[in-house]
């Protein structure tokens, strides 16, 4: 689904008719992905009736209440993490007001009442990180019996360690250019020992709008010679970033469930550097597969860098027990044999 296509709530439509609240983009007011959902789920499962609906988070409330079908929902996030993460991204009035007056409301109307129902009904809820488990569990009680933990995997035909590595030590982020994300921490770090005689490399592969901030904030800190800012990459292509990279970064301030770059990072082979947010405490451990920092501590971020540049054995070692962990925990195939048991367990009961 387009972002904004979901049906607005009560509340939301009490703002929208004031023309305060505006959806979507140009074009799109008029549309409604339940609505248009139900119309082709209709129509296929009419051709071929399906055994088996598999959703992300609560899309599948689209379907019809009556259609019998069990569902697994996939979750990513709770509803009090994404307060969590929109109250650290506003940096405006106008931000706080939408927040507060209109956001706010809206969760917990939907915590309670859309989401309370969805979930009672849904046969397995899927969470991506055992953090996440425990957080939705936290938000919906009645539910724990039914939440079992499959991590997000990657393809290792795409995502493996490479022998070639750049000349330059590289670090590498991917993901959305948002304050959120954290990207300036490293920048700053990096500002703490670029007159150290270290030839590093920061890749920053993504986009968003906090992108001219932070090229602005490189220019600054004086870091062009060691930043690149490489945009979108196409999927099959960003194997090769992350293979002959050597240092994955995400000193992130939201809480994350288990981003799909951090599977691609363990499978690739690259020690992580991370705060210790969400899911992320579930995946990393601290001196074995990467180093965790506190939130917004780019002079601890400077130190881990500099400790792993100057180590190449630990550096080799950490690399090892990642490709070692991703391939087993984190791939695409491991992923995929977790879903198939799942689904074979649901044909059974039918």
């Amino acid at each position: 689904t387009t972002p904004g296509l979901n049906p607005l709530s009560i509340w939301e439509k009490i703002f929208a008719n004031l023309g305060i609240l505006k959806r979507g983009e140009v074009g799109e007011g008029d549309k409604d992905f339940f609505d248009r959902s139900k119309e082709v789920f209709k129509k296929l499962n009419e051709e071929n009736q399906f055994d088996l609906v598999i959703s992300q988070s609560t899309a599948a409330q689209a379907l019809p209440n009556n259609s019998g079908i069990p569902i697994v929902s996939v979750i990513h996030g709770t509803i009090h993490n994404e307060i969590y993460n929109r109250r650290r991204s506003i940096t405006s009035l106008k931000g706080w007001c939408r927040f507060l007056l209109i956001d706010l409301p809206k969760w917990y109307l939907e915590l309670y009442t859309t989401n309370k129902r969805f979930f009672k009904s849904v046969a397995q809820v899927i969470a991506v990180s055992d953090v996440l488990k425990d957080q939705f569990i936290k938000e919906h009680p009645f539910a724990k019996d039914k939440v079992k933990v499959i991590y997000n995997g990657v393809d290792t035909n795409i995502f493996s360690p490479s022998k070639e590595k750049y000349n330059d030590f590289v670090l590498l982020y991917v993901g959305r250019l948002e304050r959120e994300k954290g990207v300036d921490i490293t920048l700053k770090a990096l500002a703490e020992i670029k007159d150290q005689n270290h030839t590093l490399n920061f890749k920053i592969i993504g986009d968003g709008g906090y992108r001219k901030e932070l090229e602005k904030l490189s220019s600054n800190l004086g870091l062009n010679d060691m930043v690149e800012f490489l945009g979108n990459v196409p999927n099959n292509r960003l194997g090769e970033y992350y293979g002959k990279s050597h240092v994955f970064v995400m000193p992130t301030r939201r809480i994350e469930g288990h981003p799909v770059t951090i599977s691609e990072a363990f499978c690739s082979g690259l020690p992580l550097i991370a705060t210790k947010m969400g899911g992320i405490r579930n995946v990393l451990v601290d001196g074995e597969t990467g180093f965790f920092i506190d939130k917004d501590d780019y002079k601890t971020l400077a130190k881990r860098i500099k400790d792993i540049y100057n180590n190449t054995d630990q550096l080799k070692k950490i690399s090892s027990r990642v490709a070692d962990v991703g391939a087993k925990k984190y791939s695409k195939g491991a992923m995929l044999q977790k879903y198939l048991e799942l689904i074979k367990n649901f044909h059974v009961d039918k």
